[in-house]
This record gives structure tokens, C-alpha cells and sequence, in this order.
């Protein structure tokens, strides 16, 4: 699907503006990782609300050329906990590796904290291709963002070809999901719904509807330009303003989707395990995460906080379940 037009679509949210602080630390975090830094891209709440959240983080990609280059640059000038070879390491058994960095402000008492997840650039080509293995880094990255800082031309193409892989095959994992009749924000909220759906996430449901709405315009603009494209191409039919697909989803596509969901799934608790050890105070950030998204206190036991992989499930079970009704 090589369309110069799509193409800019498509990849268009990577110049919108980024506020001062994401800005500042971005440079930061350019710096942190050293020259094998490719680019570093902005999302989340941060990246697209007026007034995010109290307390949340600023939610980062930052892309690397090589991940023992990156973390050796990483650890000489934040001496972390952990080592650069336990970081690669777990960085080549289930990619991405999610570490936390903090910095001074320019406010006085103001802690800016990022939360970075890390990607060499090779396995960000896979994560965004048709053959990736878990659905963390696609859900993110069809999500309007902001390109925050790149090392050069050459960088800035690479992350263009994998934002466009990533959202020109939307459709291939969405289908199932879509109703028979749809329109282009019809598809941006099924995109959202299903991503949030396919990952384990302490969301209300609703929060689909509610980052649409505070992503609408930049969405409609960038998959409105796909939808046209799919139906030019005879994927979609048109008809008016909304399209349909001309057969319905066989049973096998339905199948290799929710396999694909659920592998997910399972990845994703895998990588809450490599976060114990990269990401300090992991589990007091996802319990205020938690607080903010499901609006209730959540205090934890000594025993949740010392060993949460053995006692933290049963809570963890119970606050995903109210939070999906």
C-alpha cells in the first residue's frame, strides 16, 4: 500500500507541537541513551490533554540503534538498580523494556518523570509489522503522537515507515469488531475498543470513548485517508459517507485475531515481571494508575507491596473485573 498521500496521512500527528516539559525531557532522555538514540516519539495523556492527569508520567518511545550500546550509556549516567547486560538481556527475550527516568524541573519542587519504553529499531519494524508478536507497541502507536526529537533525516524516515505499517494494517486485527455499516469514527473507536480490550488494563470502559474524544480530530484526518484507500482498492465498500465490507469475516481470520489478542495477553504479563526489575517503584506507579483510571482508593498490604507477583493477583482479578462492567 505504497501512497505517497497515505503516507503523509497517515504519519501526519508526528509535527504537532510538544509542550516544554515533554520537549525538555526528550533532549534528556536523547542524551541519557547516548548516539545510538534514533528518535524519541511522545504519547499518552500528556502528548494530547490541555490538563492531564495529576501525577501522571510523560509516556515516551525512545528508539536505539543498538539496545547493549544504549543501556551502557543509560546506566554511566543514571545508576540505576539494575545492570546494562540484565537490560539487554531482557530486552532480546520480550521486547520492549519499560524504565522509568526522573528530572529536575524547571519549577522549584518539580519532579518532571517520564516513563520510556524502550525499542531497538529493528524490533520496532517487527513490533509494527503483520507478524508481530504481541500487540503492546501497535496499540500505542495508532494512537495519535508527537515526534519529540530524532537524530536526522534518515531516523525520521525509519519511524515513518513503521507508524505507516502499523496504521495502514489496522484493518487486518479491527475487522472482526467493526459493525456491518461504519463510518471513519465508527472505525477510530473500534481501533480503540479493541486495542483496549486485547491488553490487560485498568480501565473503565469507557476510556476508549473518552481518548477518542480528545483525539478525534487528528484520527478522523489520518483514517479517514485509509478507509478512502481500502475502498479505492476494493477491501471496502463505499456507500455515502460510511463503507462496509463486501463478505463477512471468515471463521479463520476471526481465530487468528483473538489468538493473536490473547498471546498479547500473556506477553504483557510476562513483561510486568522484566518492569519489577527495571522500572523502580513499578507497583506504587501502577497503584496510583490504577486510582486514577478506576476513581477509587487503592491502599496496598506489606505483603502485596514485598511480593506482588504471589499476592497482588487476587486484587489485581477483583479491580479489572469492576472496572470492565
Amino acid at each position: 500500500m505504497s501512497d505517497p498521500a497515505l503516507r503523509a496521512a497517515l504519519t501526519a500527528d508526528l509535527d504537532a507541537t510538544v509542550s516544554a516539559p515533554a520537549a525538555r525531557l526528550a533532549h534528556y532522555l536523547a542524551d541519557i541513551f547516548g548516539p545510538t538514540t534514533v528518535a524519541i516519539l511522545h504519547y499518552g495523556s500528556r502528548s494530547h490533554t490541555a490538563d492531564p492527569p495529576k501525577g501522571s508520567a510523560y509516556d515516551f518511545f525512545v528508539i536505539v540503534d543498538d539496545n547493549a550500546s544504549a543501556y551502557r550509556s543509560f546506566i554511566a549516567h543514571t545508576g540505576p538498580r539494575f545492570g546494562a547486560r540484565t537490560a539487554t538481556l531482557l530486552a532480546g527475550v520480550l521486547p520492549p523494556n519499560i524504565i522509568g527516568v526522573k528530572l529536575e524541573g524547571e519549577q522549584p519542587d518539580e519532579t518532571l518523570t517520564g516513563k520510556c519504553v524502550v525499542l531497538s529499531a529493528s524490533d520496532l519494524v517487527l513490533a509494527c509489522g503483520r507478524r508481530a508478536k504481541d500487540h503492546f507497541t501497535k496499540g500505542r502507536l495508532i494512537q495519535p503522537l508527537r515526534l519529540a526529537w530524532v537524530r536526522d533525516d534518515m531516523s525520521r524516515r525509519a519511524i515513518e515507515d513503521a507508524l505507516f505499517d502499523a496504521r495502514a494494517n489496522t484493518f487486518e486485527w479491527a475487522k472482526p469488531d467493526l459493525p456491518e455499516s461504519f463510518d471513519t469514527a465508527d472505525y477510530c473507536r473500534t481501533l480503540l475498543s479493541t486495542s483496549y480490550a486485547g491488553e490487560i488494563r485498568v480501565e473503565k470502559t469507557s476510556r476508549a470513548g473518552e481518548v477518542f474524544a480528545s483525539q478525534s480530530a487528528l484520527m478522523l484526518g489520518m483514517y479517514d485517508a485509509l478507509l478512502r484507500k481500502l475502498a479505492a482498492d476494493g477491501v471496502l465498500t463505499a456507500s455515502g459517507d460510511g463503507y462496509g465490507q463486501p463478505r463477512p469475516t471468515s471463521f479463520s481470520e476471526r481465530m487468528r485475531v483473538r489468538w493473536y489478542f490473547r498471546r498479547s495477553k500473556l506477553r504483557a504479563i510476562a513483561r510486568w515481571n522484566k518492569s519489577l526489575v527495571l522500572y523502580d517503584h513499578w507497583v506504587e506507579y501502577l497503584r496510583q494508575k490504577a486510582e486514577r483510571r478506576a476513581g477509587i482508593a487503592i491502599e496496598l498490604t506489606p505483603r502485596e507491596k514485598q511480593w506482588p507477583l504471589i499476592f497482588l493477583w487476587p486484587r489485581a482479578i477483583r479491580l479489572l473485573m469492576t472496572t470492565r462492567r
